[in-house]
């Protein structure tokens, strides 16, 4: 569908508003063009048995529990997410349910009713490449992990050295935000703005958010240890963005200040190391793994 010329404008400066958000969002994933055949089939899905039953039931009970919507055992946001997430697993079978997928689906509900939300739910694993963070050994994951490696030392090159020599990796703190897409953990308020400008840019967005908090939390990460690194990001990072007014600076750095330099040219690099570490391999053990 064609959206208005000034929308990408709107959305980095001052996101879709709460109102028009579920009929935003399903105009910029697509999903508003296929309504009727997206229920049909979450019709079908929702009666199907799914593998991960288990698994999906043990995360509703973890997603916003405070949230109204979602905080009563049996209640309708629950078994909403419920059914989502039981359709997309049956819907998508060789990538399931993934842990953590419970909080996009439950950003998704606030917005939308239930059939709309699995329309864009679908839209944004297949068409913004989430899904392929999960396949095929994470790689697609582990390979924005190196680019944020990469971006973080040509940007940051003191915050860098001290990861470096505290022995902080990406994938320590950054794992949870590409694949859930900043839904978990962090308030809704903030939530919604991310997504936001996940809907419009894709993976950039992501890039543009985990840079800008270590940008704007630098001073602070910089005197921590190794532990205390890891409660800060666990603990302060999120705490720090339930007020709003952190949370709206944090997006006006994030689309004003964050410049993405050599995305392409890392992802050359990775690639290149990757057929570097294959070519040494036991020809046996490449066998298995494929």
């Amino acid at each position: 569908p064609l959206l208005p010329k000034n929308l990408p404008n709107l959305v980095r400066s001052v996101g879709v508003p709460e109102a028009l958000r579920g009929e935003v969002w399903q105009r910029m994933t697509g999903a508003s063009g296929q309504q009727e055949e997206i229920v049909e089939t979450y019709r079908i899905l929702i009666t199907k048995e799914s593998p991960d039953d288990k698994v999906i039931l043990r995360d509703i009970h973890r997603t916003f529990p405070a949230h109204d919507f979602f905080k009563e055992s049996g209640g309708v946001g629950q078994e909403s997410l419920y059914r989502i997430a039981k359709a997309y697993s049956v819907y998508d079978s060789e990538i399931g349910y993934c842990q953590g997928q419970s909080f996009l689906i439950a950003a998704l509900l606030l917005q939308m009713p239930e059939e709309q939300a699995f329309g864009v739910l679908v839209k944004i694993m297949h068409n913004h490449g989430l899904r392929d963070m999960f396949r095929e050994n994470f790689e697609q994951l582990q390979l924005r992990l190196y680019q944020l490696d990469r971006l973080i030392e040509a940007t940051m090159p003191d915050l860098w050295n001290h990861f470096s020599e505290c022995g902080i990796e990406a994938h320590m703190y950054a794992s949870q935000w590409f694949l859930t897409v900043f839904t978990a953990k962090f308030p809704l308020f903030l939530v919604m703005r991310v997504l936001d400008l996940f809907l419009l840019e894709g993976f950039q967005a992501v890039f543009q958010v985990a840079l800008a908090i270590l940008k704007v939390s630098k001073r602070e990460l910089l005197e921590q240890d190794f532990e205390g690194l890891m409660k800060y990001y666990r603990v302060n990072i999120p705490k720090t963005y339930r007020n709003n007014d952190n949370s709206h600076h944090l997006m006006q750095v994030a689309t004003k200040q964050i410049k993405l330099k050599k995305l392409k040219k890392y992802e050359k690099d990775w690639l290149r190391i990757k057929a570097e570490e294959r070519a040494k391999e036991d020809p046996v053990l490449r066998l298995e793994r494929e």
